[in-house]
C-alpha cells in the first residue's frame, strides 16, 4: 500500500472527524432558523446564523445560493425540518445550486434534503474561494442533476496559497446526466470523496453545444487535470456506480488522471456496472502531463461488469523522465457479460518515459471473451523504467494472445524488474505470459512482495 496515500487519506478522515465533532459539541442550545418562514432565502438565513445554529428547510424551495461571507471556521448545518410533511426539495435556479465565494472558509453540512439541479453547468461550483480551509459534507442526500450539457456535478479547485479543503458526499443517492467532479486547474490541496452511495448515470443526448465543441458528457467522470505543486486526493469507497446510457458519451476516457501535480486516488470496495453497448478508450486513463508529476493509484476490492466493449479498464502512459507512478491493482473482479469482441486489455501500459511501479495481485478475470481478436489481459509494453509484480491472478481466457504480456521496449537506460508467479489460467490457453528480453531482470521471489520490492536494488 502507499504510505503517502494512507497518510493523506488519514488526514482526510481526520477532517471529517473534526467536522463531526465541531457540529456536535460547539453549542449546547443552537438556535433554529426556518426557511421559508423566518427567512425567505437560505442565503439570508446563513447570513443571520450564529456559530452553531441550524437552518431547517420547511418546504420545497428554489434558490441558487451564493454562500455569503462568514467568519472563518463557522459551522453551518442545513437540514430538512423534522416537522415538514413529505419530501423537501431544494431546486436550483438559473445557475448552480451552490456557489462558494472568495472568502469562503466554513464547514457546511446539508442533510436529508432532495437537491435538484436542472441548469447547465456544475451543480456545486466550489472554485472561487481564495482562502480555503472549508469543508462541505452532503450526508445523506438525494441529488438529481438533469442539465443537458452538464459535464460534472461538482467543480472544485483552490489556489496554491489556500488552506486544505474537502468536499464529501456520503450515504446518498445520485441520479445524474453528468460526471462526478472536475478538479481541473487545481493548484492547492483538496480532497474529494464519495462513500456508501449509489450513483446512476444516463447520458443527456443530444447535447448539441457540447457535441459541436467536441466536449461530451462523461458518465461517472472525474477530471484530475491538476496544476504543478498541487496535491489532490480522490477517494471512492463502498459505492455502486451504474451507467445506463446506450453509448458511452466520452469515447476517450471516463476518469481522467492528467495531472501535473501530485494525485492520490483510492478506489476501494465499489461495484461498477456498465450497461452501455459500446465503451471505447480507457475507463481509468492515467496520462500525467507534468515533468515532475506524482501519481499514486490504489484500485482494490472492486467489481467491474461490462457488456460488449472494447475499452481498457486501466490505461497508463507516462511521458517524461521526472514522472513517478505507483499502481496497486489488487483483489478486483472483472466480468464481461458477453463472450466475444473484446479487443483491448483490461490493464495496459504504453509509457514512453518515467518511473512506474505495479503490484497486480489476486485479481479475477472471469467470463472474458473467447475470440482471437482479443488482447492480453495484462499488457505492459513500456519504454519507461518500471517494475511489475504480477501474482495470484485468475485469468479464465482462451485466446491466441497470451494472457500476460510484459516487455521493456526502451533504451538501455530504461530497465525493468519483473516478477510473475502463482497465476492461474483457463485450460487450453496459450503460454501464460511473455517477457520482453531487453533490459529485463527477474526479481527474486519472497514471501511478501510489495511495491517496495520494486525500489532499486
Amino acid at each position: 500500500m502507499f504510505r503517502c496515500a494512507h497518510s493523506s487519506l488519514a488526514v482526510f478522515a481526520t477532517v471529517l472527524l473534526v467536522a463531526a465533532t465541531m457540529s456536535a459539541t460547539t453549542a449546547a442550545t443552537p438556535a433554529v432558523l426556518r426557511v421559508p418562514g423566518m427567512f425567505s432565502t437560505v442565503s439570508a438565513a446563513i447570513s443571520a446564523a450564529g456559530q452553531s445554529d441550524v437552518i431547517y428547510i420547511s418546504s420545497s424551495i428554489t434558490e441558487s445560493l451564493v454562500l455569503p461571507i462568514k467568519p472563518a471556521g463557522t459551522t453551518i448545518t442545513i437540514r430538512r425540518d423534522p416537522a415538514a410533511i413529505g419530501t423537501v426539495t431544494w431546486s436550483s435556479g438559473a445557475g448552480p445550486l451552490i456557489t462558494d465565494s472568495a472568502t469562503w472558509s466554513s464547514l457546511l453540512t446539508i442533510a436529508e434534503i432532495d437537491l435538484q439541479c436542472s441548469s447547465d453547468g456544475s451543480c456545486f461550483d466550489f472554485t472561487h474561494s481564495q482562502v480555503g480551509g472549508d469543508d462541505t459534507i452532503l450526508e445523506p442526500a438525494h441529488i438529481t442533476s438533469t442539465g443537458v450539457c452538464t459535464p460534472y456535478l461538482v467543480a472544485f479547485t483552490r489556489p496554491a496559497t489556500a488552506a486544505r479543503s474537502s468536499f464529501v458526499i456520503g450515504f446518498s443517492s445520485l441520479q445524474l446526466t453528468s460526471g462526478l467532479v472536475t478538479m481541473a486547474g487545481n493548484a492547492g490541496t483538496i480532497d474529494f470523496g464519495i462513500f456508501q452511495s449509489t450513483v446512476s448515470t444516463t447520458t443527456a443526448l443530444p447535447c448539441l453545444s457540447g457535441f459541436f465543441s467536441g466536449v461530451l458528457v462523461t458518465p461517472e467522470g472525474v477530471d484530475l487535470s491538476t496544476l504543478p505543486g498541487s496535491v489532490t486526493t480522490l477517494s471512492l469507497r463502498n459505492n455502486h456506480f451504474t451507467s445506463l446510457s446506450l453509448l458511452s458519451a466520452n469515447l476517450l476516457s471516463v476518469y481522467k488522471l492528467y495531472n501535473q501535480g501530485s494525485i492520490i486516488v483510492s478506489v476501494t470496495n465499489n461495484m461498477f456496472t456498465y450497461n452501455s453497448l459500446l465503451l471505447i478508450g480507457n475507463v481509468w486513463d492515467s496520462k500525467p502531463v507534468g515533468g515532475t508529476s506524482n501519481t499514486k493509484f490504489w484500485f482494490a476490492h472492486n467489481s467491474i461488469t461490462r457488456p460488449l466493449a472494447v475499452a481498457t479498464i486501466i490505461g497508463v502512459q507516462h511521458l517524461t523522465a521526472g514522472q513517478v507512478g505507483e499502481y496497486e491493482i489488487v483483489s478486483n473482479t472483472f466480468t464481461s457479460s458477453v463472450s466475444i469482441l473484446n479487443a483491448l486489455p483490461l490493464i495496459s501500459d504504453t509509457s514512453l518515459n518515467g518511473n512506474v511501479r505495479y503490484l497486480i495481485d489476486s485479481n479475477v478475470f472471469q467470463n472474458t471473451p473467447i475470440a482471437d481478436i482479443g488482447g492480453s489481459q495484462i499488457n505492459i509494453q513500456s519504454m519507461a523504467t518500471f517494475c511489475a509484480i504480477v501474482t495470484n491472478n485468475q485469468i479464465w481466457r482462451v485466446l491466441v494472445e497470451v494472457a500476460i504480456n510484459i516487455a521493456n521496449t526502451g533504451l538501455s537506460s530504461a530497465t525493468a524488474s519483473i516478477y510473475i508467479a502463482s497465476n492461474s489460467f483457463a485450460p487450453g490457453s496459450n503460454p501464460s505470459y511473455t517477457l520482453g528480453t531487453a533490459h529485463v531482470s527477474v526479481l527474486h521471489p519472497n514471501a511478501l512482495l510489495t511495491l517496495f520490492d520494486c525500489l532499486p536494488h
